[in-house]
């Protein structure tokens, strides 16, 4: 879109000249997932921005299972190897472009791609879906009551599109601003009240998790609001508790952040 960032039809142009030479090593066993027509048929949700956009492009095309556990939010789930962090391949990686922030809207419209209809993809309703948001509009200037009423349109949002998945609801990671956090600990405190309304869906206690007297402790968080890989591990584990809540079936494998 700016001449510059890949869409999904790009890298399936990538993904076939690489999977040729996998096919030659016998311990590979690898196809395409993209569809044939991927560059007719990819969907960008409606987003202009270039490294939002093209992320929403691959994600529309890629199948969705009734084993896949996705996770949707900011930057801070994009800058998240959650597959690798959960030890688990069912685990997707849906999250925004970059930056160190991310906003409800942006995240509203990657759910849109992702569960588009497209020709040749099967999309069907995850068992889970983990959603992380709303810092950038806690880091902004619009009022909390909309931005309370923005985040319960996209849980709805979700609800309805994978009626049949368990949402769990992952509380926002505070920063090294006061009044940021203000706003942060009040859209927490909100989507507390979510899970005794709703059957499926259910409210994960992470950004608690990382303060130290009442800060974000520093060997968690940079001076400039990027979270390290420390906390990612330790949201891992919270994620890992959460969904083994429901799936105690599934097997995830996370490094213990303890050592």
């Amino acid at each position: 879109y700016d001449n510059l960032h890949l869409t999904a039809g790009a890298y399936q142009a990538w993904a076939k000249e690489i999977c040729q030479y996998l096919q030659e090593d016998e311990d590979y066993t690898v196809s395409c997932v993209y569809p044939e027509n991927t560059l007719t048929v990819q969907n960008r949700g409606g987003l202009s921005n270039a490294s939002h956009g093209m992320r929403a492009t691959y994600f529309s095309c890629l199948p969705i299972s009734t084993n896949d556990v996705l996770v949707f939010g900011d930057s801070f789930i994009k800058n998240g190897e959650w597959q690798e962090l959960l030890g688990n391949p069912n685990v997707k990686n849906r999250g925004t472009g970059w930056g160190n922030s991310g906003d409800i809207a942006t995240t509203s419209k990657i759910v849109d791609a992702t569960f588009a209809e497209v020709e040749g993809v099967t999309k069907e309703s995850p068992k889970a879906i983990l959603l992380y948001t709303g810092t950038g509009d806690c880091t902004g200037s619009t009022d909390m009551e909309t931005v309370k009423a923005n985040y319960k349109a996209l849980v709805d949002k979700i609800l309805q599109k994978s009626p049949n998945s368990i949402v769990y609801l992952l509380t926002l990671c505070f920063r090294n601003n006061e009044s940021h956090n203000k706003r942060i600990e009040e859209l927490n405190g909100y989507m507390a009240g979510f899970p005794m309304k709703y059957a499926n869906l259910r409210f994960v206690e992470t950004g608690k998790q990382l303060l130290n007297n009442g800060e974000m402790d520093s060997k968690y968080i940079f001076s400039n609001d990027y979270i390290g890989g420390l906390a990612y591990v330790k949201i891992a584990n919270l994620m890992k508790t959460a969904l083994l809540a429901d799936f105690p079936q599934d097997t995830y494998n996370v490094i213990d952040d303890a050592t």
